[in-house]
């Protein structure tokens, strides 16, 4: 669904475009509601049925005006261009295997020696990967202007993580990820427009990401014009409290930005017979991210957190940076979803064996790992090594409150021990969104958005995140196939034949062995209705888009 976002700015007096959190909770916990009333022909568009307010009355006209709308084309491979470094052979590796699994790519070699593999200084950045990169899209180098067809950015092991800046513990600090970067190639950031004595450069503190939580959440990549996207914008520099400062940028939406994704993995075993590279790490996590599918009953969610009400995953910075409970509100949003979720704010530290049911996958993992012990909480066995005690899915999320759990994507290494979302991806995940530098706690992805983006709506991974993370020009690295998608099913994997089609041939099998599909603890002809429905669950979109 696209659209709530709109009846909800006719309330809001203060002219910031976010929602605060009781509006987004409500909205993703009340979808279901409306369209099941609205089938079964209640007049929702009159909200008789519902509250007399501004917002519900609107909010049921915007709902009623996009039940039957026919939705924005996805994302497709002619919408993504392939960052690489044809001089490292782990680039080249990755490259070769992305455009082989997505012909039509567009693709850019740096072709430069000088181009490091950790990370590099921010003039270096500019003119050896921003401006050649960008010249190249807008058509200088080729006659062949690109600029607003391309949304995707795909970069490779082998290529900087980092942009190199000062005054990391600094909500001034210049540090920033290159793919947060690039999501802002346009845009020049050597200009001091817009700049103050708290942010004396454009590249210093976290940008406000216009996707996040704004009028444009829940809406398609595809449906923003890219018309303008070279156009020079201003950058504002708006008061919070205390006297801090952080970057807006004037007429920015996401239209202008690019979806920047790294795929890369960490090496395992290294120098031992069994070693696996990180090349081949990163390869299976393509192939994981293919014709995903997850059946809800096979599979089981975990938000882990401490005890202590001073929590890591409420915390904002007025006013763009809306303080909400994240794994509060994605624990509920997901349990009314059909998810077997657990949210755990205990000090206990909740191991593999501990969960509901043991043997079943995670799906989605949210923690604060070596964080989990701040106030007094259990200590995570190891020293950044969890990541490996647990059952993933191949469609699983992993977001941790980890300052520095991308850190390995630059040196390979664990600062401060704190657990690596490249081996999280090693251990059999697909899907995170780690930071590089020290990310303060109020721009970590929020999970809330993410899993219903991605699980729910049907987003690309690319689109759910970076509608769920905050801050541009910042830390944030999302890692994962921007162009993957899973289908969802309220049943076990309905691929009953296993041949990787879920068809008519599924109910032939279940009715040949019939099983408890539905995991309500029985085999009757309800499994054969529910796995019927999820075998017919695509058809209204393959119908609209005809």
């Amino acid at each position: 669904m696209t659209g709530w976002i709109a009846a909800w700015s006719l309330t809001r007096p203060d002219g910031i475009d976010r929602l605060v959190p009781g509006d987004r909770a409500w909205l993703f916990a009340h979808r279901g509601t409306m369209l099941e009333e609205s089938m079964r022909g209640t007049d929702v568009c009159t909200g008789e049925r519902m509250m007399n307010g501004l917002l519900l009355r609107y909010l049921v006209l915007v709902v009623c005006a996009v039940i039957t709308a026919i939705p924005a084309a996805a994302i497709e491979p002619e919408n993504v261009l392939v960052l690489w470094n044809s001089r490292r052979a782990e680039s080249q590796a990755i490259r070769d295997a992305y455009v082989a699994l997505y012909p039509g790519v567009h693709e850019f070699d740096l072709d430069n020696n000088g181009v490091g593999t950790a990370s590099i200084n921010r003039t270096n950045y500019t003119s050896l990967i921003r401006n050649p990169l960008r010249d190249f899209i807008n058509g200088i180098t080729t006659g062949d202007d690109i600029s607003d067809q391309v949304i995707c950015i795909v970069t490779t092991r082998g290529l900087p993580g980092r942009i190199n800046g000062g005054d990391e513990m600094q909500l001034f600090s210049t540090w920033s990820s290159l793919e947060s970067d690039l999501v802002l190639l346009q845009q020049d950031f050597d200009l001091t427009q817009g700049t103050s004595a708290f942010l004396p450069t454009r590249d210093a503190g976290p940008i406000d990401n216009p996707w996040h939580f704004s009028l444009s959440s829940g809406q398609p990549a595809t449906s923003f014009s890219r018309a303008t996207v070279k156009d020079p914008l201003n950058w504002i520099a708006v008061n919070g409290p205390g006297g801090v400062q952080s970057f807006r940028v004037q007429g920015l939406d996401p239209g202008d930005i690019y979806l920047v994704c790294r795929l890369d993995a960490a090496p395992t075993d290294e120098g031992m017979p069994e070693e696996v590279t990180a090349v081949e790490h990163t390869l299976a996590m393509l192939d994981r991210a293919q014709n995903l599918r997850v059946g809800q009953c096979d599979v089981q969610v975990l938000f882990d957190e401490f005890g202590n009400p001073n929590q890591l995953d409420d915390d904002g910075l007025s006013p763009l940076y809306l303080a909400r409970d994240d794994f509060e509100l994605a624990a509920a949003a997901m349990t009314a979803d059909g998810w077997a979720v657990l949210h755990d704010e205990t000090n206990n530290w909740v191991e593999q064996s501990e969960l509901p049911d043991p043997a079943k996958p995670l799906i989605v993992f949210g923690t604060y790992g070596e964080n989990h012990d701040v106030f007094a909480g259990d200590d995570p066995p190891g020293d950044g090594e969890y990541v490996y005690d647990y059952l993933y899915h191949p469609g699983c999320i992993f977001v941790s409150y980890e300052s520095f759990n991308g850190d390995s994507i630059v040196t390979g290494n664990r600062r401060q021990n704190q657990a690596q979302a490249l081996e999280f991806i090693s251990a059999g995940g697909t899907f995170a969104v780690p930071t590089i530098k020290e990310p303060f706690t109020f721009t970590q992805t929020d999970l809330e958005p993410l899993t219903q983006y991605f699980f729910a709506e049907g987003f690309t991974f690319a689109e759910a995140a970076y509608m769920s993370i905050p801050s541009l020009s910042w830390q944030s690295t999302p890692i994962g196939d921007p162009l993957a998608r899973v289908s969802v099913y309220p049943t076990t994997d309905p691929d009953i034949n296993g041949d990787d089609l879920v068809d008519a041939n599924d109910l032939y099998a279940h009715f040949a062995l019939p099983s408890d599909l539905n995991c309500d603890g029985m085999i009757n002809a309800q499994d054969a209705v529910d796995l019927r429905n999820g075998i017919r669950q695509s058809e209204p979109g393959d119908v609209a888009a005809r």
